[in-house]
């Protein structure tokens, strides 16, 4: 059964700043890495587990589409997986600040 996925306010704010730095370059590329992004996430509906957990917080497991990674949680009851970030991988590298 798939789950239904839910992209936090946070997330979203990621990813219209990833396109808008990506668009003073180069806009129809930066409208098609936000839709792969988008994608990647949405996909998490069918198989939220193919994300690997962070060790140093077990709850929350992210996916990569180099050179960002897509943070989320799983919840079951209700199915949902909850998209917490959009994060470059060469920012601060301590894991970002979710919101609950």
């Amino acid at each position: 059964m798939a789950h239904q996925v839910l992209i936090t306010d946070l997330a979203k704010a990621d990813l219209r700043e990833i396109a808008e730095y990506i668009a003073q370059d180069n806009p129809v590329a930066a409208e098609r890495f936000a839709q792969k992004l988008l994608d990647d996430a949405l996909s998490l509906a069918h198989s939220p587990y193919r994300g690997r957990a962070l060790q140093r917080k077990r709850d929350v497991r992210r996916i990569v589409r180099r050179p960002y990674l897509v943070y989320y949680r799983i919840e079951t009851n209700p199915d949902v997986v909850r998209v917490l970030r959009f994060w470059h991988g060469f920012r601060h590298p301590k894991t970002p600040k979710f919101e609950d």
